[in-house]
């Protein structure tokens, strides 16, 4: 009996994940400081991450401007970034959160992406977070990104996936790097709107965010 309601409850939340993944809703744009953002996520976890004897370390690009997105969209996305990176590290480690702005070209020439003339000629805040965690596989590696593909046990195989189609709503990239016994890297982009560019509610404007580089 005690089987087949813990089968119940597994349909039962597939069910339900797989509606959360199909209406994730269009993002309600307004200027957003990254560093604010990503502090307000790590605030979140700030417990867990002393229980596990996980340092973090945070360095934030004074000059980064504001960007347009959703705030509680993006909350999301990092919580389930540093989420996995508590996961990864069971027995401590590292944590770190850099931000920078970079140019397209850049970018390009680090082999992120593949050639794209859509892409050029953008500035990007670039947002990467590494952790010294387990790794993982060149195999397993190409799949986290696909809906309901986990190796946790009680995971649900959405986290990243919905992160990748927020993100991509908000015409930004993610990729990761890994190697096992090493760590995960996620590099997060998200392009700064060109001067007078609209967006929902009005013109942007971009302002510099002063928030000075954490130790």
């Amino acid at each position: 009996m005690f089987e087949i309601r813990q089968s119940i409850e597994r349909v039962e939340k597939t069910i339900s994940n797989l509606l959360l993944y199909s209406r994730v809703r269009p993002p309600e744009f307004q200027p957003v400081s990254l560093p604010e953002v990503i502090e307000d996520a790590l605030l979140s976890l700030g417990e867990e991450f002393q229980q596990s004897g996980i340092q973090v370390k945070k360095i934030f690009d004074p000059a980064l401007l504001l960007l347009p997105l959703d705030s509680e969209q993006i909350r999301r996305v990092f919580l389930n970034l540093f989420l996995n990176a508590l996961q990864a590290m069971p027995k401590g480690g590292r944590l770190t959160i850099e931000t920078r702005c970079c140019e397209s070209g850049a970018i390009l020439q680090r082999g992120l992406i593949p050639p794209d003339k859509s892409f050029q000629g953008k500035s990007w805040a670039e947002i990467s977070v590494t952790d010294t965690g387990e790794g993982m596989a060149p195999e397993v590696l190409k799949e986290i990104f696909r809906p309901f593909f986990t190796t946790k046990a009680k995971g649900t195989g959405l986290g990243l996936s919905l992160s990748r189609q927020i993100i991509e709503q908000h015409h930004g990239r993610i990729f990761a790097e890994s190697q096992v016994g090493v760590g995960t890297k996620f590099i997060l982009l998200f392009p700064f709107p060109s001067p007078g560019e609209g967006i929902a509610g009005g013109e942007f404007e971009p302002h510099l965010h002063n928030s000075m580089p954490s130790p």
